[in-house]
């Protein structure tokens, strides 16, 4: 299968509650899969974010899900993920370069996927929220 049946997940802290709750939903998942998480820490640091980037290319990771860290400019590191064949995608947008690396499948793929397992669990009112100076009032479902 030339799979490792693992995944990185690569958050700036553990302090934060929002990657807390992140790392248990990844985990969560993955377990249900019968996939490893590998969970390293950047601390908002672009050189601590290369060097994990590397460890999980050499551990053969089959994905990588990140928080990019506040200084990220350059997306080539991502890119390079892509190009070796290992999916990558972030846990939110990069404002700096304004690119999301959602590449599994595709983003439309992913939200309308999103939305379905929340309207399955049973929540009515969904809204999609951006990040963006210039976006339309959230729609709810």
């Amino acid at each position: 299968m030339n799979k490792s049946f693992t995944v990185g997940l690569i958050i700036p802290n553990l302090l934060d509650q929002f990657y807390v709750l992140a790392i248990n939903g990844v985990e969560a998942f993955a377990e249900k899969e019968n996939y490893n998480v590998i969970l390293s820490q950047s601390h908002e640091d672009v050189v601590n974010e290369e060097k994990i980037t590397n460890v999980m290319i050499r551990n053969r990771v089959d994905g990588v899900i990140v928080a990019i860290t506040k200084n990220t400019v350059d997306m080539a590191l991502f890119q390079k993920l892509i190009s070796l064949g290992i999916r990558c995608c972030a846990l939110q947008e990069n404002l700096k370069t304004h690119l999301i690396i959602m590449y599994y499948p595709t983003i439309k793929k992913v939200a309308y996927k999103a939305t379905e397992f929340l309207i399955k669990i049973g929540h009515r009112r969904i809204a999609h929220m951006m990040a963006r100076k210039l976006c339309k009032p959230p729609k709810y479902v």
